[in-house]
């Protein structure tokens, strides 16, 4: 037990194989309490982050991560990724994901550099962890979240 970091440092995969072995003890709501407090800091890890946003030549610094969904659109997965700055500026970008889990742009704003590209890519890592519909894609396609991956040159200019 001397090896156990202390109870915040503790990251999301040990929350939830800490919750997945209570739950096999028959301890559901103690389990339930551990998973919901690992989603809840995996958001918190994501909040933090700021984003370079570019619309048309305008850059747009430290825009925040607000919301990510995942939606079949005709055969194509799609995912629709908000983003807010200011008080009132949304950026939206919409990727597609190919069958062998690469994501490339499809539509909406990108981004201005290449390192928000990798935050981006690191963000997608986070929620496909824990986010339901990023979990049923998964497992419906066969993929990891490693397998996951950002084709960065289409996310910026």
């Amino acid at each position: 037990m001397k090896n156990i970091k202390t109870f915040e440092e503790l990251n999301y995969d040990t929350y939830k194989s800490a919750s997945d072995k209570m739950n096999a003890f028959g301890q559901t709501k103690k389990a339930e309490e551990i998973s919901q407090h690992a989603d809840k800091i995996a958001k918190m890890g994501i909040g933090a982050i700021n984003f370079d946003m570019l619309v048309g030549t305008k850059k747009y610094p430290n825009a925040k991560f607000n919301e990510m969904k995942l939606f079949k659109s005709g055969d194509a997965w799609m995912i629709q990724t908000v983003f807010k700055s200011g008080e009132s500026n949304v950026h939206r970008i919409n990727a597609v994901v190919s069958e062998n889990g690469d994501i490339k742009w499809n539509d909406g704003n990108k981004f201005a550099d290449k390192k928000s590209v990798y935050k981006f890519q690191n963000i997608i890592q986070s929620v496909s962890k824990y986010q339901q519909d990023f979990i049923k894609f998964l497992s419906k396609s066969g993929l990891t979240t490693e397998d996951l991956k950002v084709v960065p040159r289409t996310f910026y200019e």
